[in-house]
């Protein structure tokens, strides 16, 4: 695709949204009337960029306890220490008008670092991202993301009838 000025004042605009993490509507409003069939290729291009990471973000449960997980897009940053990663990434957004200098400035102008805009809450997925290291300086409410609750003893429901120990405690046997 061929960056133009039309796609880098809609990448501007998608960026400085006041979350790290959000929804493809969040998206939309950020890019005002931009039509579906123009801002899809664009999200696109970022995310094969690697300036967004498209997941499941987001989850809801419903009256019966039933999880269901939702797709969401994250801001990503460049490893602090790697300095290589962080000059592939000024190139990525200088393709789009952008440097890093400004669009790190569009991190520190969120509040809560995960917008709640939506009706969702958020997953593990979210929990995951911002534990890494580039976001350690970002504050987030931890009440915000649905640990989805007896999950593990599902997940090693079979190891546990094969005997396995998935505790990673020693017995004393």
């Amino acid at each position: 695709m061929e960056v133009n000025s039309f796609i880098c004042e809609n990448v501007s605009s998608m960026l400085q949204f006041p979350s790290v993490v959000m929804t493809i509507t969040d998206l939309a409003r950020s890019s005002g009337h931009t039509l579906e069939k123009q801002r899809d290729p664009i999200i696109c291009n970022l995310v094969i960029d690697g300036v967004l990471k498209k997941d499941n973000f987001f989850v809801s449960m419903n009256n019966f306890k039933k999880i269901r997980l939702w797709p969401g897009y994250a801001k990503l940053l460049p490893e602090e220490e790697d300095e290589e990663s962080r000059l592939k990434f000024r190139e990525i957004l200088g393709k789009y008008g952008l440097d890093l200098s400004t669009y790190e400035s569009f991190f520190s102008s969120i509040g809560s670092c995960l917008s709640r805009s939506t009706r969702f809450m958020f997953s593990e997925s979210t929990a995951e991202l911002m534990k890494m290291d580039c976001y350690r300086h970002l504050k987030y409410d931890d009440n915000q993301i649905l640990y989805p609750y007896g999950v593990t003893v599902i997940e090693h429901a079979a190891e546990l009838q094969a005997g396995i120990n998935v505790t990673g405690i020693d017995t004393f046997e």
